[in-house]
């Protein structure tokens, strides 16, 4: 089965590509910045206290 590219699909994908990556940078950061405000590590490990 072939996927039948268009100038709309070309002209859109690289957008979608871009949306994706910002989105899932900004879930990252938002799951990262939530870890540690609630004491874990970006891993989300118990943070080992000395």
């Amino acid at each position: 089965m072939a996927i039948a590219w268009t100038a709309y699909d070309i002209e859109v994908l690289p957008w979608l590509l871009l949306v994706g990556a910002v989105v899932s940078g900004l879930y990252e950061f938002y799951r990262r910045g939530k870890a540690s405000a609630s004491g874990l590590d970006p891993e989300g490990e118990a943070r080992q206290h000395a």
